[in-house]
């Protein structure tokens, strides 16, 4: 069950669902189906949703369940294709980057591509390994999910709050009253 510490429920949830995906890569290859609702499906949805279940409405966590499970799935599948394509073409990640660094020097010398040659010179994140990638990507994930929780995470966020049902003006989503008002300032 959840421990209290959301953050560290769901960095442990995402870390086990990817290392269950790398070890065994043929999930990715699996259409979805409909949900089979057995005990192993349902204990997981009570111990990953019930992470934030005391801080917002259910429908505010079936949201971010959503991100948070897409960006561990997109990412984990993209992890699986790209292995599976080093292993294709008989090559390392570091020996395809050596074969391809006369193209990207050209790409590079045109000056046609200022945001690839931004990308090839400034980024460090291409550089880390796998494991760092997914985790600086998963706490990008849960700042964007600590962003949404209330600043006091004592009790439940009921649906209709008050003041949530204001707009903030012709075509603004909704935000907290909080929000609208460090905007003002």
């Amino acid at each position: 069950m959840p421990s209290g510490d959301w953050r560290a429920d769901l960095t442990r949830y995402a870390e086990g669902l990817r290392a269950m995906w790398l070890r065994h890569p043929w999930i990715a290859t699996v259409q979805r189906s409909l949900p089979s609702f057995g005990p192993n499906q349902l204990r997981q949805i009570e111990r990953v949703m019930g992470a934030l279940d005391p801080h917002v409405s259910i429908d505010e966590n079936l949201g971010l369940m959503a991100m948070l499970n897409g960006y561990i799935e997109g990412t984990v599948r993209e992890e699986i294709s790209s292995a599976r394509e080093f292993r294709r073409s008989g090559l390392s990640e570091s020996e395809w980057m050596t074969r391809s660094s006369p193209r990207v020097h050209q790409l590079l010398e045109s000056g046609d591509y200022p945001i690839f040659s931004k990308i090839v010179m400034e980024a460090r994140r291409p550089h880390l390994s796998r494991d760092d990638q997914f985790r600086y990507g998963l706490q990008r994930v849960l700042d964007c999910i600590a962003a949404t929780l209330p600043s006091t995470a004592e009790s439940p966020m009921p649906a209709h709050r008050e003041g949530w049902e204001d707009q903030d003006g012709p075509g603004q989503a909704r935000s907290r009253p909080s929000e609208r008002a460090s905007r003002a300032k």
